[in-house]
């Protein structure tokens, strides 16, 4: 048994960054049973383009999770979490999304229309899934770094308790792979994400 775990989103959002702070969170934790494999897939090769960062804890084999299997997914942009969730959620998994939309180019030219946060929050639990919704964008700000939205969706993901990884080994994590001088508001970030879904 293991756990699957997706992190969507679109390029420039630090997808890849938060999927080597949970493999180095899991590594430092030191348990021998466990194995972490870390995969990613890739829409447009652009800033803006579509990309999933794939974490698979336990005793696991590919790095990539199999369809209609993921029990987490750290949602960075709202569309793309759905897109993901539509395929990879288990029934029953949790889905941590953040509310900002980054429209793809389909909408910016008016031939489609971005649906509402709220829409894609129901259609994510008619799939099956434990949605919670956070202001990531806003809380990154309020850590002091706009830019730690993706460590604000980590911190609320470990508060659901769906993501099976020592605290101390995260924040550790965390330390080592952001810019030093990014580190206080960074965990700062990780703090406030927790806390938005009350833990």
């Amino acid at each position: 048994m293991g756990v699957n775990l997706i992190i969507a989103g679109v390029g420039g959002q630090g997808s890849i960054l938060l999927s080597r702070i949970i493999a180095d969170a899991v590594i430092a934790g030191g348990r021998q049973t466990e194995r972490v494999r870390v995969g990613e897939t890739f829409g447009a090769a652009m800033r803006g383009g579509a990309v999933s960062s794939h974490v698979r804890i336990g005793e696991v084999e590919g790095p990539l999770v199999p369809r209609g299997a993921c029990d987490l997914i750290i949602g960075l942009e709202p569309l793309e979490t759905l897109r993901i969730g539509a395929e990879y959620l288990a029934r029953g998994g949790t889905v941590v999304m953040n509310t900002k939309p980054i429209p793809p180019t389909e909408v910016k030219v008016g031939m489609a229309k971005y649906p509402s946060t709220e829409s894609i929050a129901r259609a994510l639990e008619a799939i099956g899934g434990r949605v919670l919704v956070v202001d990531g964008d806003r809380l990154a700000a309020i850590a002091g770094s706009p830019r730690s939205t993706n460590v604000v969706m980590l911190g609320a993901a470990f508060a659901t308790g769906a993501l099976p990884v020592d605290e101390h080994c995260l924040l550790e994590a965390i330390r080592s792979r952001v810019p030093p001088r990014t580190v206080d508001a960074n965990l700062q970030a990780f703090k406030l994400g927790r806390e938005a879904v009350g833990s």
